[in-house]
């Protein structure tokens, strides 16, 4: 069963659903697609409600749908998932004996406001409890820094409030955790009818600099997978000993220091967000929900087989600074900047904070394209409205 939310349903995504007519639960959202000439498999509210408390596999685009979820559906293993993972700080919690020598504090916004400088936690990470993309993300390395953030968030907070569900980017209670060290990774996984956890795609997150929250750069191809997969897939197992849960799709970030896994989120029922899990059809020739929602697993022997190591990147497309909500952006002047571009989904700023959302191609030997798109503030291809 399948869940829209209306913040982006990808083109591709419209295809899929219209070609294997795979359930999709009738919302307002789903009848607005079928209006839009998509021939969707729509199945009524209270049968949906009945077919996901009887087991059978549910997924949505995006985090909005949860509310819905939570308000609807009796599934206790669902459910109990959705409470754990969408909380980071229970999340924490409920892991704490993989990580003993990891400590976390939470707070309210109210207690964040009043609270004086912590600087024997120096440097540390502030964010949301319940968090989407960078939104409300923190390096707190000096008191500039944790005055600028208290700021940021007192401005923001109202718009986060317009522009996500609460049950997607909340702005009442924040955890501040030091800051991991290591490479980060993106994970898109699913756990099995019996709790077994199968990896769909692995991506590396890169950064400009220690300070960088941006999602300007993901990326995956063979090598990754080949470096990776094992030992993620260990971290995902054991940390469902501790979580036990089933039949749920998850997407995680975690770094990697020293050869341990640290979690950073777990984020339930979805994959990578605004249709980016997509790029493993590009990478491997398969979308992550469609083998999730037909439990099937990736037969990673033969798709690692081949020559190619190129790297399949995605990028959430954005300037390093806020501009106008009126703003437009040259696309064609900023594809060309790339050889191989493969997808660029055009998006709302004022709604989304975000311009597009791009799928490319490049060298994993030559890092010039990666560097620039990681360094570059992207305001050349920005104009303003006069």
């Amino acid at each position: 069963m399948i869940i829209l939310d209306k913040v982006y349903i990808s083109p591709r995504m419209r295809a899929y659903m219209a070609q294997t007519q795979h359930p999709v639960v009738d919302t307002p959202t789903a009848r607005a697609v079928v209006a839009e000439g998509c021939n969707l498999n729509l199945i009524a509210e209270d049968e949906a409600v009945r077919r996901i408390d009887a087991g059978e596999r549910l997924y949505t685009n995006a985090e909005a749908t949860l509310s819905w979820v939570t308000s609807h559906v009796h599934n206790p293993n669902l459910l109990r998932a959705l409470s754990i993972f969408k909380d980071k700080a229970r999340t924490r919690e409920i892991l704490a004996p993989m990580f003993p020598d990891y400590a976390f504090t939470t707070c309210t916004i109210e207690e964040l406001m009043a609270m004086p400088y912590p600087e024997e936690r120096a440097p540390f990470v502030l964010k949301p409890s319940v968090g989407f993309l960078s939104i409300g993300v923190y390096v707190i390395e000096s008191e500039n820094d944790w005055n600028h953030a208290r700021t940021d968030i007192e401005a923001h907070r109202s718009l986060w409030a317009t522009q996500y569900d609460a049950s997607v980017v909340g702005s009442t209670c924040f955890i501040l955790e030091p800051m991991l060290t290591g490479v980060e990774y993106a994970i898109d996984a699913y756990y099995d009818a019996d709790g077994k956890a199968h990896i769909l795609d692995i991506l590396q997150h890169d950064f400009a600099n220690e300070s960088d929250t941006s999602d300007r750069l993901y990326y995956t191809g063979p090598r990754i997978i080949r470096e990776q997969g094992a030992r993620m897939l260990d971290f995902l197992t054991k940390a469902n000993d501790l979580i036990k849960v089933h039949d749920i799709p998850v997407h995680l970030e975690v770094r990697v220091n020293n050869g341990r896994v640290y979690p950073i989120e777990f984020n339930p029922l979805r994959f990578a967000g605004l249709g980016s899990t997509e790029i493993s059809s590009y990478a491997y020739g398969f979308y992550t929900y469609d083998y999730y929602l037909n439990d099937k697993d990736p037969d990673w022997k033969s798709l690692l087989a081949g020559d190619s190591d190129d790297l399949y990147c995605m990028s959430a497309i954005a300037p390093s600074t806020a501009v106008p909500t009126d703003s437009s952006f040259d696309y064609d002047a900023f594809a060309q900047q790339l050889d191989h571009v493969l997808s660029l989904d055009h998006f709302n700023y004022a709604a989304s904070g975000l311009f597009a959302f791009m799928f490319w191609r490049t060298s994993a030997t030559n890092d010039k394209e990666r560097t620039w798109l990681l360094n570059d503030d992207l305001m050349s291809f920005v104009r303003h409205e006069s």
